[in-house]
Order: structure tokens, then C-alpha cells, then sequence
């Protein structure tokens, strides 16, 4: 855990990944496990006081859990963590996933998603025709990157509820700590062991969710 709590106070880039260490892997899913637990009162009880209801689609089981455990941990994480190793090949995936998303959003007549897609397409595009230039930047401010992801990684569930107004918005990061946790330590996995690692992690950090709906 030495090397985590190291991490997380002073992140560091680094392209090179260590092997799974899986007692370390199973420690983080355990304290995130408790993490969740002791602020899950505390967030239920904010989205009853301000309002909030829950605003996620509703999906027969077979499919909540291809969502949950198999699609959601592959696409938010090519899209949230990928880019914490800044290559030249990820940021073409990450194209890619920007391009299929797109396409997706403009079928399922998501005009504002569709948008913002575009838009991280264009600063992708951007970011590979200024390669060096980007990477020296991010390089050089990792730990602001690096948090800045994982904030905008917690902030992007607050579309997970309705109710949201003028007044209440001030909570909502509250709301979403959980995951603003879970942000941190998904971006710790992928930079340390690799991406397959963030994604197989997220996976099983969304199990005990499903089991909630058997």
C-alpha cells in the first residue's frame, strides 16, 4: 500500500507497468469496498433531502448485466484512463472509441452527447497532430492531470439523477464521491499494472451492484 499512498500524494507519469500484484489489487477493491459502504448512508440521505431521483434507464437483468459488468467498465475506462499513458497509440484508440461512440449517439438521437463527443474527437485529433507538445505539457503537470480525470470521471455520474436545480447543484459533488474515489484509485490500477488491470478492477468493483438487483 506504501506504493499507492506514494502515488496518490505526488503522481508520477510512467509508461512502464509492473506486474499484477494481486494482494494489492484485492486490498484496494477491499478499502474501496468499505469506503463505499460507510458513504452510501450518507449519499442516500443527501439525494433524499435535495430531491435527487434516479435517472439511469431501466434494462431487463440480462442486459444490466452485460451494462454494468462487461460494457461499462471497457468503455469508461478506454475513455476516463487510457490517455493516462499518453501514446501516440492509445490516443488513436481512443479516436476510435470516440468515432463508435459518435456513431452510437447520432442513432440514438443524443444531440447534446453527440456533441461533446465531437468536440473530445477534435481535441483529439488536436492532441495527435501536436503530440510532443501535449506530452511535454501533461508530462510535466501529471498530477494535475491525472486528478483532473479522475474528478471529471466522479462529475460525469451526476448524470445519473434528475432533480438537479440552481439551488441543489452545490451538493451534487457529494453525491458522486464514491466515485470520485473510485477515480483515483481505477487511475492508479491502469497506470501501475495496465489498462486490461483498470478494466477487469471496475468490473469488479460493479459486481456487487448487479447482485443488488437478483
Amino acid at each position: 500500500m506504501n506504493d499507492f499512498i506514494h502515488f496518490i500524494k505526488k503522481p508520477k507519469y510512467s509508461e512502464s507497468c509492473k506486474k499484477i500484484n494481486w494482494k494489492i489489487f484485492f486490498l484496494l477493491l477491499f478499502v474501496l469496498f468499505l469506503l463505499s459502504l460507510a458513504l452510501g448512508p450518507v449519499t442516500r440521505i443527501l439525494i433524499y433531502v435535495c430531491g435527487f431521483n434516479n435517472a439511469v434507464p431501466t434494462f431487463i437483468l440480462p442486459k444490466k448485466i452485460l451494462l454494468i459488468i462487461v460494457l461499462a467498465p471497457i468503455v469508461e475506462e478506454l475513455f476516463f484512463r487510457l490517455l493516462l499513458i499518453f501514446k501516440k497509440r492509445n490516443l488513436y484508440i481512443y479516436l476510435l472509441c470516440c468515432t463508435l461512440l459518435g456513431i452510437w449517439y447520432s442513432i440514438n438521437g443524443s444531440d447534446t452527447k453527440l456533441v461533446l463527443i465531437v468536440a473530445i474527437a477534435i481535441a483529439c485529433i488536436i492532441a495527435i497532430t501536436y503530440y510532443d507538445q501535449c506530452k511535454l505539457a501533461i508530462v510535466k503537470r501529471y498530477g494535475f492531470f491525472f486528478y483532473f480525470i479522475a474528478v471529471v470521471f466522479g462529475l460525469v455520474h451526476i448524470s445519473n439523477f434528475d432533480g438537479i436545480t440552481f439551488h441543489n447543484f452545490i451538493f451534487t459533488p457529494f453525491i458522486v464521491l464514491p466515485q470520485l474515489m473510485m477515480g483515483v484509485i481505477f487511475g492508479y490500477i491502469r497506470v501501475t499494472y495496465g489498462i486490461a488491470y483498470s478494466i477487469l478492477f471496475h468490473a469488479m468493483v460493479n459486481i456487487p451492484f448487479v447482485l443488488s438487483l437478483l
